[in-house]
């Protein structure tokens, strides 16, 4: 059956929407112009060091699962962080310089949901407009710019709509070869969904995927085909599990292994918090609970536009050619002293290393770290 071409108005509208998704992209890329990357919250104290620490090892020929220069000691692979073990990664930080590599990861995640989303509602039926339209709504939603400091995390939601994609046609296709190659990319996505080292967000799409198929199962072709499901996911579980088992071992050592009950409490929400489900600016301050309002008030000052967002100059540090930052304002946060210090060095190993490790970023983990660093450690050794 033809699709009816598309009248001069649709085609217009759409036309905008992928003009509007180019430019948002382009807004988000723009600091690498100008040798910047982007630094603001967990972007700055959290990922932007450990991707130095790990280009440096991944440059220097040594071993990535280890660093002796974050906390005195910290197993890397462990924390997940990094996804050290996805090929784009690998690719990205292998080759390319350090703020190219970094932008490059996180716009990557955006630039991939909207193709991903488009097709999904287009193989739902959506007109074109409208399948353009909530693909960009879908990409640059809330939820998805306002965890844009959990870069790894969006990564894991970038590949929600194309997995979403390839189980309808998993599920409802009569060709064998589109329903094995449904099954090839079921696995590689679910693989890549592991690789990126944060099984939270693995889990919301695997609760996404199987509200899915309970909805689309009346119209499989068979109900053999959940059995071909499962099994391209045991599949991609496989091929992730050379991160899962490293972060299980790294979870057994630290306290949230056993949490406390008062830890597991943080940031519980009133029940009036429900009414944001319909009017997310109907509870004066935003949230109701007083734990929860320095919390939730960063949240929304960001919204809102009080601080620069990650759109923002305020929230970019510059870097010159070999990586180094070289001016930008200081974001303050117990790691990022870190993390610009490896920045700056880039391991040259010309001198004694010193890190601040009594500043740390969480202390409620113990990563195998030492009080102090360990200079052989830190000289790789020697």
């Amino acid at each position: 059956m033809t699709e009816p071409m598309p009248s001069r108005t649709e085609s217009l509208i759409s036309r905008t929407l992928v003009a509007l998704f180019v430019l948002l992209i382009l807004a988000l890329v723009s600091p690498a112009f100008f040798d910047q990357v982007h630094v603001g919250d967990d972007l700055g104290n959290l990922h932007l060091p450990v991707r130095g620490a790990y280009q440096a090892a991944l440059q220097a020929h040594q071993s990535v699962l280890w660093s002796p220069h974050l906390y005195g000691g910290m197993y890397l692979h462990g924390e997940g962080q990094a996804g050290m073990y996805h090929p784009l990664h690998w690719l990205l930080y292998r080759f390319l310089p350090l703020r190219w590599g970094f932008t490059l990861e996180f716009v990557l995640s955006y630039a991939v949901m909207f193709p991903g989303m488009y097709l999904m509602l287009r193989r739902l039926e959506l007109p074109l407009a409208a399948a353009l339209f909530g693909a960009l709504v879908f990409t640059f939603s809330g939820f998805n710019l306002l965890h844009f400091m959990h870069m790894n995390a969006i990564a894991v939601v970038a590949h929600l709509p194309w997995l979403l994609f390839w189980i309808d046609v998993l599920l409802r296709s009569a060709d064998r070869r589109q329903v094995a190659l449904a099954q090839l990319l079921i696995s590689l996505g679910t693989g890549s969904q592991l690789l990126l080292g944060h099984p939270q967000f693995v889990w919301l799409s695997v609760l996404a995927e199987l509200a899915f198929v309970a909805w689309r199962l009346r119209s499989a072709v068979s109900a053999w085909r959940v059995a071909l499901l499962c099994w391209a996911v045991v599949l991609g579980a496989l091929l992730g599990s050379i991160q899962i088992l490293p972060t299980i071992e790294a979870l057994g050592e630290s306290e949230r292994s056993n949490p406390s009950a008062e830890f597991r409490s943080t940031y519980s929400l009133h029940i009036a918090n429900l009414l944001q489900l319909v009017s997310p600016y109907g509870l004066r301050g935003g949230v109701v609970g007083g734990n929860v309002q320095e919390f939730a008030g960063a949240r929304v000052g960001r919204l809102r536009g009080r601080h620069a967002g990650p759109l923002g100059k305020a929230q970019a540090i510059t870097l010159d050619d070999r990586g180094r930052g070289i001016g930008g304002p200081v974001v303050h946060h117990n790691q990022l002293p870190v993390g610009e210090r490896l920045v700056q060095d880039r391991f040259d190993r010309l001198g004694q290393v010193s890190l601040p490790v009594e500043r740390r970023h969480n202390n409620r983990d113990r990563w195998r770290r030492h009080d102090r660093p360990d200079p052989q450690l830190a000289l790789g050794g020697k």
